[in-house]
């Protein structure tokens, strides 16, 4: 639904996380309607090299969903609620390709971690947006990584 229905003419889209895949999809669907975009730590189902991130063994969230980790939980289905969104990953990498085939007209700022995917992120971001920046935090996982201070030595 665009943010029109509520009102809002124009918008600036931030996306965290998985929350960066429903603010991307919004930014595509909604273009009109969306003055910017700032997108970070995560990466784009079915654009550049996101398969290399799924099937990553080391990256364990995306397949942790099944009878095995549902088990570890008191409430059968709850665990299930929550990770299906990981399942889903393959329909939103078909949607997403479809969305991709237009580039996004509003600026869009892509930030992320250097030993997370920041880099693979911006490099997505050239991809699908004609106006993108990219901005790598060095040494950084995620953007709620902290810090090293002098008192951290």
């Amino acid at each position: 639904m665009p943010l029109r229905s509520l009102g809002v003419n124009k918008a600036e889209v931030v996306g965290h996380d998985i929350g960066l895949m429903v603010a991307y999809a919004y930014a595509a669907q909604f273009p009109a309607e969306t003055e910017k975009l700032v997108v970070m730590d995560a990466f784009l189902r079915s654009v550049a090299e996101w398969e290399d991130v799924y099937n990553n063994p080391g990256v364990w969230h995306f397949r942790f969903n099944g009878p095995t980790p549902e088990a570890a939980y008191a409430r059968p289905g709850h665990m299930r609620a929550g990770w299906a969104y990981f399942v889903s990953f393959q329909q939103a990498a078909s949607d997403f390709a479809q969305l991709s085939q237009s580039r996004l007209p509003m600026p869009v700022l892509a930030i992320g971690g250097e030993k997370a995917n920041g880099a693979l992120l911006g490099q997505q971001m050239k991809i699908v947006a004609s106006d993108a920046t990219m901005v790598v935090l060095k040494e950084h996982w995620t953007l709620g990584a902290r810090r090293k201070s002098k008192t951290d030595d």
